[in-house]
């Protein structure tokens, strides 16, 4: 089961998110939504799994073949305006669990080059994960939109 901790909250002040990265980024653990998919406070969104390509639309480039991208970032930037970059399904070794909150990168580009694939980082999302996620990409990992972190000026 999923231990949620209804006290703690994680502020958007540079301090609190600086201690809120420390806490997630040695797990490297990021995922990925598209710009184009309901993300605003508390819309729920499909972060990982076998359907991730028709969930998450995007606004900007889309590469052909980035159906086989399922939603975990292998390597990531942690601000707004960076990239993220992948691997196609399994091959990208997402990891047996995740936590209770996740960190979730909006992107409005997936492009593949080989089998990498890899976009910009938008805007950075807080999500409650639901309990469903598995690594394998038939248990989808979703959840609501918490808080928004960051996002990058369009200019």
């Amino acid at each position: 089961g999923i231990e949620d901790n209804p006290e703690e909250t994680v502020g958007i002040g540079d301090d609190d998110f600086n201690d809120y990265l420390l806490s997630v980024e040695p797990l490297g653990d990021l995922f990925v939504i598209g710009d184009e998919a309901a993300h605003g406070l508390n819309d729920v969104v499909n972060f990982w799994g076998a359907q991730w390509w028709k969930n998450n639309a995007v606004s900007g480039e889309v590469s052909r073949g980035v159906a086989s991208f399922k939603g975990y970032a292998t390597d990531s930037g942690l601000e707004c305006g960076d990239t993220w970059r992948s691997m196609p399904g399994n091959s990208a070794n997402p990891p047996a669990m995740i936590p209770a909150r996740v960190l979730v990168i909006v992107t409005n580009t997936v492009l593949k080059s080989g089998p990498a694939i890899s976009g910009t980082i938008r805007e950075l999302l807080i999500v409650d994960h639901d309990g469903g996620y598995g690594p394998n990409p038939g248990h989808a990992g979703s959840g609501p939109v918490t808080q928004l972190v960051c996002s990058a000026s369009d200019g």
